[in-house]
């Protein structure tokens, strides 16, 4: 195996134990002395930018992130976007017209920001809303917008991607049977009851492999960690790529290793095995 150079990581499931978001002193500790090494790290999380917790940005070598499941690569430093893959106007309007019959928690990402409808504002309380989403709701509080797929067109708002916060079996598989029809879209799964729908050529696979590219890192040298159906790309294409314990059975599938779970600091053993060179302690 060659000298890992660069870590792609995932945060919900990956990084964060189940139920938080928070890292752990001893994922901390690995990521600092991997950079000691020379080795740069790059969260990968279908998080929209300001809900990714700060003391993950600050993390020693973490000057790149990607997020909204690859659909921008941001450079800390400057604020600049390195990459960034929109959903058109048109194809949003499409995907809202299709969720319109349906009681849905409907979020846009877009620019740094999370939009929801009136209605999903004014009965808020009614919903599923991760804690995250609440608190960045609660910080940014707005009236919400009437009708989100009038004002996408009307404003030709470019998406990040489009997330409904719970949706179970069997409507779920209805409503991807449903957006699988539209062109330009895909949809993709962070959790066992979600779905997010963004551009079709929006994945962390691209953003992963681009941004290697770009900083002259071969991807034999690229170690990618995830655990759910929107790090699939990622997985299949970082030279190593590992999987958690508690990832789903297609994550696992793509990977080359499984890590312990993120309940058993599977993301720092494993980055302490393979890029530190230590032997894995419980």
């Amino acid at each position: 195996m060659k000298k890992i150079k660069m870590i792609f990581c995932d945060l919900d499931g990956t990084v964060f134990p189940i139920g938080s978001t928070q890292i752990t002193p001893r994922f901390v500790h690995a990521i600092e002395e991997a950079a000691q090494r020379g080795c740069i790290f790059v969260p990968c999380t279908g998080r929209v930018l300001p809900t990714i917790p700060p003391e993950v940005l600050a993390l020693p070598s973490c000057r790149y992130v990607i997020y909204s499941n690859g659909s921008a690569t941001c450079d800390l430093n400057t604020g600049e976007l390195f990459h960034q893959v929109l959903m058109a106007p048109e194809d949003t309007a499409a995907v809202l017209e299709l969720l319109r019959p349906y009681d849905l928690f409907t979020e846009l990402f877009v620019e740094g920001k999370i939009l929801i409808s009136r209605h999903c504002t004014e009965h808020m309380g009614d919903y599923y809303v991760p804690r995250h989403h609440l608190a960045w709701f609660e910080k940014n509080p707005s009236p919400g917008i009437e009708d989100l797929a009038d004002y996408v067109l009307e404003h030709q708002v470019g998406v990040e991607k489009i997330n409904i916060t719970l949706l179970e079996s069997p409507l779920r598989e209805e409503i991807m049977a449903k957006v699988d029809q539209l062109p330009g879209v895909r949809h993709v799964s962070s959790g066992a009851s979600n779905l997010e729908i963004g551009d079709a050529k929006a994945n962390k696979g691209i953003a992963i492999s681009l941004l290697a590219q770009q900083l002259g890192i071969p991807m034999d040298s690229v170690m990618a960690l995830g655990d759910n159906d929107n790090e699939l790309e990622m997985l299949l294409t970082a030279g190593v790529s590992v999987a958690m314990a508690n990832g789903t059975p297609a994550a696992k599938a793509a990977a080359h290793l499984i890590a312990p779970s993120c309940n058993e600091e599977g993301a720092a053993r494993i980055i302490e095995e393979l890029v530190l060179g230590q032997t894995a302690a419980v």
